[in-house]
């Protein structure tokens, strides 16, 4: 026997993920930041990356990641019978894996080295933000569904 969901549940799911993306590579960023700060990095240096993080990961979220966050809500929307599982494509698990792959190697990689741990940092906090302001067609979808 399978045990389906609705289609909010998937909903509410991809959510969770999505969130818990943005608080651990936000969380994770700040690592880099201040292990770049203790190894005597530039303070402005630090400042101008953060700022760069926080404004390309604005432009990436509005452009790139709304779409698809909007594909997804939408496809979760066309399902029949929804599966935990299928709070996103396999397509995206499958990306999903590659990325967390290919951060954790980049964060160990970086440890001892400033300049890496920036370069770590900066693209830790452009997803995270991205995330975030991607996160914005939740709200608009489940404010949708409400009406």
């Amino acid at each position: 026997m399978t045990i389906t969901y609705s289609k909010t549940m998937a909903k509410i799911i991809a959510l969770i993920i999505w969130v818990g993306g943005i608080i651990s590579l936000s969380l994770k960023g700040i690592e880099h930041f201040t292990a770049a700060y203790h190894a005597d990095m530039s303070t402005l240096i630090i400042i101008i990356s953060v700022v760069f993080s926080i404004i390309a990961g604005l432009l990436k979220g509005h452009f790139l990641f709304r779409k698809n966050c909007r594909n997804n809500l939408n496809r979760i929307d066309n399902l029949i019978h929804p599966h935990f599982w299928q709070a996103f494509s396999t397509t995206f698990f499958l990306a999903l894996i590659i990325m967390m792959s290919t951060g954790i190697l980049l964060s160990h990689y970086a440890v001892g080295h400033p300049v890496f741990e920036m370069t770590v940092g900066i693209l830790d906090w452009i997803i995270s933000t991205s995330l975030a302001i991607s996160s914005l067609e939740f709200y608009y979808n489940f404010k949708k569904q409400i009406k």
